[in-house]
């Protein structure tokens, strides 16, 4: 039995939809319906292809889809209840305006929220190797919410029948205008993105700039890179400096030891074997440095003949860079205590004056008046 046969078998039934208010409701109450039955399979898909390809979606991010997509079924429900209540043509088309509005607002807050949880999702759970780390996460999650609102802020003023052609013609000449007076902040932002992708420095590093300034790196923005000294002073430094600057980072390479040397210098007649003997029992028996591998023991090199005595240099390694300070305070001590107790003297500069007396004889003239006042 079809509809036309059970309008005409009950022909109050006809009656009763033909009116506004009643084919109204049928139409919201059918949307409804569809509503559900597409959040239900919607959630059943997403769960099948989440567990099939291993993607980085969680059960709340799930739900927010669904509910995304039930709620778009339930503005159209809406719009299309209200030509069949026969509503005026302006308020039909205000209220769609208004419907088009909340829903591109709605996918707008909520795909801001889900982009920043599957990147999130995606840089923690991928190797080192991935393009997607906690380095580059700023970079994406930006990259994404700019997207995001572009396209809202369009669709929004879409749902309205603003005309854009003439806004992205101003907006052309802004953005040139802008880009001209904000040259150095372009640079900063521009050199931040590729520092989190190169990543020659990452959260922790100790790094030391051209002039000498030395801390540990706290934060990576997409401006600015922030320093913290041993003082407790935290310098930001523009990224766009950090990019074309040399700058030293202690916690590279393969691990995050590192060789610390003391120069100091002997008396050109101390007994160099002596010497080393003592430097070396002295590196040794320091606590800051490390003792698990032989290749990385305390280490005695003599550099040149100096001015005042032979230039030796003593060597140990530590297990992290922010020991620096501290390895060098203890072996500096310890030289000189050890070079002392074994009679070693270190030299001060000294300089020898030597005067030498000159007795000037004059030839006899011919007139002995000649030199007479």
């Amino acid at each position: 039995m079809d509809v036309d046969d059970l309008l005409e078998r009950f022909p109050w039934l006809d009656a009763v939809l033909h009116q506004p208010p009643v084919r109204a409701a049928v139409v919201f109450a059918a949307f409804l319906v569809v509503a559900v039955v597409v959040d239900v399979i919607a959630r059943w898909l997403l769960r099948r292809a989440r567990d099939r390809w291993k993607l980085p979606v969680s059960e709340r991010v799930v739900r927010r889809l669904t509910n995304l997509v039930a709620m778009s079924f339930v503005l159209a429900g809406i719009a299309y209840a209200l030509v069949a209540l026969e509503v005026p043509d302006p308020a039909v088309a205000t209220a769609r305006s208004v419907l088009l509005s909340l829903g591109v607002i709605a996918w707008g807050l909520q795909l801001f929220r889900i982009g920043t949880e599957v990147l999130n999702q995606a840089a923690h759970g991928q190797d080192s190797r991935s393009w997607l780390q906690s380095r580059t996460l700023p970079i994406f999650d930006v990259v994404w919410k700019g997207g995001v609102t572009l396209v809202t802020l369009y669709l929004f003023l879409t749902a309205w029948g603003v005309e854009l052609t003439t806004w992205l013609a101003s907006f052309g000449i802004a953005g040139i205008a802008v880009g001209f007076a904000a040259q150095e902040t372009l640079s900063n932002l521009f050199a931040g993105v590729f520092i989190l992708a190169d990543a020659p420095y990452q959260l922790g590093d100790f790094l030391v700039l051209d002039d000498g300034t030395r801390g540990r790196v706290t934060e990576i923005r997409l401006r600015t890179t922030r320093l913290l000294t041993r003082d407790e002073v935290e310098i930001v430094m523009p990224n766009a400096l950090m990019a074309s600057a040399r700058v030293q980072n202690e916690s590279a390479g393969p691990s995050r030891r590192e060789r610390v040397g003391v120069p100091v210098q002997v008396a050109y007649g101390s007994d160099l074997d002596k010497v080393r003997e003592v430097l070396l029992e002295v590196g040794g028996r320091l606590a800051v440095f490390v003792r698990d591998d032989p290749r990385h023991g305390p280490m005695v090199r003599f550099k040149g003949f100096g001015d005042s005595g032979i230039d030796v240099t003593v060597f140990g390694w530590i297990a992290d860079p922010a020991q620096k300070e501290d390895a060098v305070d203890q072996l500096v001590v310890a030289i000189h205590k050890g070079l002392r107790e074994a009679g070693i003297e270190i030299p001060f500069p000294q300089v020898d004056l030597h005067h030498r007396s000159e007795l000037v004889l004059r030839a006899p003239t011919e007139d002995p008046d000649a030199d007479a006042p």
